[in-house]
């Protein structure tokens, strides 16, 4: 369980990430 929420929160963060570079550009 704690794994697999981690890694759901790590694809979260990448793609907010993804989006606030995409903005920045």
């Amino acid at each position: 369980m704690v794994v697999e929420h981690l890694s759901t929160m790590r694809r979260i963060v990448r793609n907010l990430l993804k989006e606030l570079a995409y903005n920045n550009v």
